[in-house]
């Protein structure tokens, strides 16, 4: 296997929007009942929409295909999140934009000055068990060094225990466990760790 792991590309938009919509649609209750392409709109339209965003993105390639992305963000990382359109608000609904809102606002982490945060790192489904989120996360562990971070975190959700093994493997430590009755009500997540791992 031919792997490639670098900074993302606008080529890359359509198969990014892809590990986003696997790694992370059937969590968001109020949208799981939206089809694929306009899910895949609504990802490129709010989170992939402007290029300097792509340098918060590493994604993995095997020959041309992305089968893996990692999005790392430090304090001094400016993100820039898109608007939704009209057309999206009347198809899907306002109230169901607002609770998946609320549910990415309840992820959303204060980065500390000394830390890289792992945002996201999606595998595509038929790579999963291939060693391509170690190589993600030791360029994680790269970036935390260049950028002179002591530390790199991230959350998952308690139910993804083959997520939470590999990252323990990968030296993490749980040092915080959440529940929100919000969360529980309007997502398929029942709670989450936060985990660190130290230089």
């Amino acid at each position: 296997m031919n792997l490639i792991i670098r900074e993302m590309k606008r080529e890359d938009i359509d198969n990014v929007a892809k590990l986003y919509y696997q790694g992370f649609w059937d969590k968001l209750k109020a949208l799981e009942d939206l089809p694929y392409e306009n899910a895949k709109g609504l990802i490129k339209d709010f989170l992939l929409f402007n290029e300097d965003n792509f340098k918060l993105y590493k994604v993995a390639k095997v020959d041309e295909n992305v089968i893996g992305m990692i999005k790392l963000l430090s304090k001094e990382d400016k993100e820039i999140y898109g608007t939704i359109n009209e057309k999206d608000k009347k198809e899907i609904g306002y109230i169901k934009l607002v609770k998946a809102g609320i549910v990415l606002k309840i992820f959303e982490h204060s980065v500390k000055k000394d830390n890289l945060y792992i945002d996201t790192v999606v595998v595509d489904d038929s790579y999963r068990g291939s060693g391509i989120g170690g190589k993600l996360l030791l360029e994680a562990f790269k970036e935390t060094e260049r950028k002179g971070k002591k530390k790199t975190s991230l959350v998952v959700i308690k139910r993804n225990e083959n997520a939470k093994k590999l990252y323990e493997n990968m030296g993490f430590e749980v040092t915080k466990v959440g529940r929100s009755k919000m969360l529980r009500k309007l997502s398929n997540i029942d709670g989450y760790y936060f985990m660190e791992r130290k230089l």
